[in-house]
């Protein structure tokens, strides 16, 4: 059972982040997510179609721009708190910016890339399952370097993997500036600071200051967008990620 003060500031992490990052419709046609079967449908505050009709318990093929253009920031909140935060098993972490910046990561570019990301920081094997293992090598890795240079190391790596995302992918430039405040947010300086105030690494970190274990090359990252058909790619994401929802549905959740 999750304490009501943790579900309170998880939905309200969601709500801020949506509101701040996020915005409203958009159906921009450089947008891998805002397609099904082919048709430029758009997303609404972060919701893809594909999140929508997992939400809805509804074919993706049916979600309509209509239908899009509905989502509210309540029911977009209660999307990531359902799907991505207690499917990954985010709630077997305790709940710290550190947690916040990868279950951010995870409706970004899919909870199980997210996870992946974090395990190779934290030193746990990268299945992209929040067991045990991980579990204990999150709270180590917390223990050991602090909360704020853990935060620096997932700003490092997360940028590093948005460079890559735009190497394979140069059609996706057009995203990168944004992509790198959102990543920039998570410094330690930035932390709770309004948005017009958040420092940018000429004046807060280099890449030569130390990162704690981070690793060799993030070109080796997984990139779930990457392979011969992007769509394709992605409804495999989704239902990978369904079928972790279902698990936890049927586990009492």
């Amino acid at each position: 059972m999750i304490p009501d003060d943790v579900k309170a500031a998880v939905i309200a992490f969601f709500k801020r982040m949506i509101e701040t990052w996020e915005g409203g419709f958009q159906a921009h046609p450089a947008d891998v997510g805002n397609y099904v079967n082919g048709r430029l449908i758009g997303t609404n505050r972060g919701v893809t179609p594909a999140a929508l009709a997992l939400y809805r318990g509804i074919p993706v093929s049916t979600v309509t721009q209509e239908m899009m253009r509905s989502v509210t920031l309540d029911e977009a909140a209660d999307i990531g708190y359902r799907n991505y935060y207690l499917a990954p098993g985010f709630d077997d972490l305790p709940w710290t910016e550190f947690t916040e910046a990868y279950v951010d990561a995870g409706w970004g570019s899919g909870p199980r890339t997210a996870i992946r990301h974090m395990q190779e920081l934290i030193g746990a094997g990268r299945d992209g399952i929040i067991g045990p293992e991980t579990q204990g090598k999150f709270d180590k890795y917390l223990e050991a370097n602090g909360l704020a240079d853990a935060m620096r190391a997932y700003v490092h790596q997360r940028i590093a993997f948005f460079e890559a995302i735009v190497r394979r992918r140069p059609s996706n430039q057009v995203f990168l500036k944004g992509w790198k405040r959102r990543g920039y947010a998570y410094l330690p300086e930035n932390l709770g600071m309004p948005l017009d105030h958040h420092g940018y690494p000429e004046d807060l970190w280099k890449p030569g200051d130390p990162i704690i274990n981070h690793a060799k090359s993030w070109e080796d990252i997984d990139d779930p967008m990457e392979g011969g058909d992007r769509l394709t790619s992605l409804v495999a994401l989704v239902d990978d990620f369904a079928r972790q929802y279902q698990g936890w549905q049927a586990a009492g959740g």
